[in-house]
């Protein structure tokens, strides 16, 4: 996990890969996920959605399941560039220590560096993310001794009473920071099984091109993005 708030944060950005979706309100407030009759089509509002920054639609084009392997991907990864809310940060020192006077085994935040403005930016995105979570229920940042990553996923992810809002909301947050447009180009080699399909998403970055395998789900009349490993 990164060092410092920033090498976490970019880790996040890059992992611009999890899902996506299209929603609006229906009766008593209750989301309508729009339905998609192909992977084609999900694939293409993804992509309309990332590159309108439309994050509801965004993240409804994934599957649930999506969304909870996101949270426990991601979650580990901001614990470690985001202090607990037991830990006293000293922004000169970059030292970490619990109410208590212990060290804490989370890497320091590294600020020294940078200039007041950049310091005091980063502990606002540092509280405005805890904010958040705080929100959707995700308030214990203590990680078990013993416990590897996966399972630290798991028991922030299990805090999170909404996956859905969770992941609507983080993009919204992170938005400012991502890049405008996606890369992805075309869905080659499509190959549907019942309510399973799979394919190649081809994408550019500057001269190189490359293609990632992409699986869709359907579940009842609409197709769903069923990996949360779809880069832009």
């Amino acid at each position: 996990m990164g060092a410092t708030f920033q090498h976490g944060w970019d880790r996040v950005l890059v992992a611009a890969l999890l899902m996506a979706a299209s929603c609006v309100c229906g009766c008593g407030g209750k989301p309508t996920i729009q339905s998609y009759a192909s992977p084609a089509e999900v694939m293409a509002a993804e992509q309309s959605a990332y590159k309108n920054r439309d994050w509801s639609t965004y993240v409804d084009c994934f599957t649930p399941e999506s969304h909870e392997k996101a949270a426990k991907f991601f979650l580990p990864v901001f614990a470690g560039s985001l202090p607990p809310l037991q830990i006293k940060v000293e922004i000169k020192s970059g030292k970490q220590t619990t109410s208590s006077g212990k060290e804490t085994k989370f890497p320091p935040l590294n600020l020294d560096k940078s200039t007041p403005a950049e310091k005091a930016e980063k502990l606002k995105r540092q509280e405005e993310f805890r904010a958040m979570c705080a929100k959707h229920g995700l308030t214990d940042w203590e990680r078990h001794e013993g416990e590897n990553n996966k399972q630290y996923g798991a028991r922030l992810a299990a805090q999170i009473k909404d996956k859905r809002a969770f992941m609507i909301d983080l993009w919204v947050q992170m938005s400012p920071n991502l890049r405008r447009t996606a890369k992805h180009e075309e869905l080659a080699e499509l190959k549907i099984d019942g309510d399973n399909a799979r394919g190649q998403l081809g994408h550019r970055e500057g001269k190189i091109k490359e293609s990632q395998e992409v699986e869709f789900k359907k579940i009842g009349e609409s197709w769903r993005i069923a990996n949360p490993g779809i880069f832009h």
